[in-house]
């Protein structure tokens, strides 16, 4: 379970690396619809 779970986060962070122009864009367009859950899991997001 515990190699898992670093696996899981070493893929997370590579996305968010590699998506994180096109992670923006969906933000941008999902908080238009979503602001305030947006501003209660914004940091949720960050890199």
């Amino acid at each position: 379970m515990s190699k898992l779970g670093n696996d899981n986060r070493i893929s997370n962070m590579y996305a968010c690396q590699r998506m994180g122009n096109t992670i923006q864009v969906f933000l941008s367009t999902y908080v238009k619809e979503n602001r305030e859950s947006y501003k209660e899991n914004s940091q949720l997001w960050n890199c």
